[in-house]
């Protein structure tokens, strides 16, 4: 997750670690642990955003495109997958 606050651009990488209880009717507990936080002004943010786009070319040259993940909404993806049998994956 991230952001830009109008100075500087943050991206946050984290983690869920969930924990099941051993009674199925009581729900998961959630803990959220930051990985790492990277914090950056606007150029550099600018010149990062550049050499990520070079390097996806290059590969993108060299094994062809990249496909993007689906970035619909679940109502859409499940009324999609119901009436094509699709099975979606999804990224977080």
């Amino acid at each position: 997750m991230g952001g830009y606050d109008g100075c500087d651009f943050t991206i946050t990488f984290f983690r869920d670690n969930i924990q099941y209880a051993q009674d199925v009717s009581v729900s998961p507990h959630v803990a959220r642990e930051i990985v790492s936080e990277i914090i950056l002004p606007a150029p550099a943010l600018k010149e990062i955003t550049k050499w990520l786009l070079s390097k996806v070319n290059e590969i993108e040259e060299g094994n062809g495109i990249i496909r993007e993940p689906l970035l619909k909404s679940p109502v859409e993806n499940r009324e999609k997958q119901k009436s094509e049998g699709v099975v979606g994956a999804t990224y977080s």
